[in-house]
């Protein structure tokens, strides 16, 4: 029944990914997946392009795995590390089959570039580390916010609040944070042609740093246009709120706040 009610949701929205995380979330993973597959449905109807296909299936499939491991766990941390590895594994996997794709329209980019009047001898390269690019970022952040937005509404309908408290305590040990931000220097300035994991690898990060400014905000009384401020600016400040994350993770801000407010 619930699984019904999930048709007009189309995949490829996000909107689509977070009423499936709900279903997940709330019902189990069995439950869950006859929702996803009745999305997915739909969206194979429309869209015939195997890379596009794959990409939604694996979307789908990452998100009912990280809502299995939120739900058995109530570890919103997990379920994110557990989203950068999977995230990371398809993005690997798949480059070899949108190389062998882009060398097929090789031709195609060469005239393109020679009617803009631009030289490069490999333009296929350019192209596949935007493609990656686009593919990595698209993924990650569509699944976050379907699983964050999925459990807000779980804690909306059925534990007011409980959302709310909990992410606001979200955070790593400082050794899974270095690691993270290691990874993502390693891909980043290392092979050219994974650079695009490193915005994977700092996700659960800034993921943390939402957590804390929203913390901040709200222990202080802050304005809301200061929070309305921090996401305009998240895009261009993506490596600074990963750093806060990390430095977080071994200063300890809230719990240092805390104890100070009990004295």
């Amino acid at each position: 029944m619930m699984a019904a009610l999930l048709v007009p949701f189309p995949l490829s929205s996000w909107l689509g990914l977070a009423a499936v995380a709900l279903v997940t979330l709330r019902r189990g993973s069995v439950e869950g997946l006859i929702a996803g597959l009745a999305v997915l449905a739909t969206l194979l109807l429309t869209i015939s392009h195997p890379l596009i296909t794959a990409s939604n299936i694996a979307e789908l499939s990452i998100l009912l795995l990280c809502c299995a491991v939120l739900r058995s766990s109530v570890r919103l941390d997990w379920a994110l590390l557990v989203l950068v590895l999977l995230v990371a594994a398809f993005v690997l996997l798949v480059r070899y089959s949108m190389m062998t794709w882009l060398l097929s329209y090789e031709k195609v980019l060469l005239d393109a570039m020679k009617t803009f009047h631009l030289k490069m001898d490999r333009p296929v390269d350019l192209v596949e580390g935007w493609a990656l690019q686009s593919l990595a970022i698209g993924m990650s952040v569509k699944i976050v916010i379907a699983l964050l937005l999925g459990r807000w509404w779980q804690s909306v309908l059925y534990f007011p609040g409980a959302f709310t408290e909990a992410f606001m305590q979200l955070k790593l040990s400082p050794n899974v944070a270095s690691v993270l931000l290691l990874s993502a220097m390693g891909v980043h300035w290392g092979e050219g042609r994974y650079a695009a994991l490193s915005v994977v690898f700092l996700l659960p990060l800034v993921v943390i740093s939402v957590a804390l400014v929203h913390y901040w905000i709200r222990s202080k009384r802050g304005h809301p246009f200061w929070l309305m401020g921090f996401y305009l600016l998240l895009p261009m400040g993506y490596l600074f709120a990963a750093l806060l994350a990390w430095v977080d993770s071994f200063v300890k801000w809230r719990e240092r706040e805390k104890i100070s407010t009990d004295l």
